[in-house]
């Protein structure tokens, strides 16, 4: 005797609708992902701002700031035309913030001490000027011999007026603030 299976089980029918269900689930978050990341951009900027700020104050905690001779060899600042570089001695190697512009397009990196590097690229809106980087340093006379220092780079919008020079909306900034020891290094013989 031959059995004829041409309709479709209770069994099949129920997983393939449960299995078109997970498509369905996961192709609106995609969607909803993506239509998020176009309408809020700002969101994506702030989480790589917030990375490199976390992540310049984590090294320079755990490392501590040092030089070889002179308290000013904390940190070193090169500028060009299209390129800033600021570069701290940590007690464990130099780590270095830089910021350049290529093509009106602001990008902003650091690289650790072990030569890891984050990145944040800035919207086409966003630009920084070299001019108004603040680096404030100072030493305290304190019993530890702590030093103070506060690196403020202001990040403007080339579109409206809620984030230009004049009125500069510091939400976006990048703000790092370091309070510890400066430690004199020996020099490698």
């Amino acid at each position: 005797m031959k059995i004829n299976n041409n309709g479709v089980t209770l069994m099949e029918l129920i997983f393939s609708m449960v299995l078109l269900s997970l498509i369905l689930i996961f192709l609106a978050m995609f969607i909803n992902n993506v239509l998020f990341k176009e309408k809020n951009p700002e969101f994506y900027d702030d989480i790589n701002a917030s990375l490199i700020i976390e992540n310049i104050n984590e090294d320079l905690i755990k490392n501590g700031l040092g030089y070889l001779n002179n308290i000013d060899e904390i940190y070193q600042v090169l500028k060009k035309d299209n390129e800033y570089v600021l570069t701290f001695t940590t007690i464990n190697g130099k780590s270095n913030l830089t910021i350049t512009k290529v093509d009106g397009i602001c990008k902003v990196s650091y690289e650790d001490v072990t030569n890891k590097e984050f990145l944040w690229t800035l919207e086409k809106d966003m630009y920084i000027d070299f001019e108004d980087i603040n680096i404030f340093r100072k030493i305290l006379n304190d019993q530890y011999g702590n030093i103070f220092i506060k690196i403020w780079i202001p990040i403007y919008s080339k579109n409206g007026n809620d984030n230009t020079k004049g009125n500069n909306d510091v939400k976006d900034d990048i703000i790092i603030e370091y309070y510890g020891k400066a430690i004199k290094l020996e020099a490698n013989k």
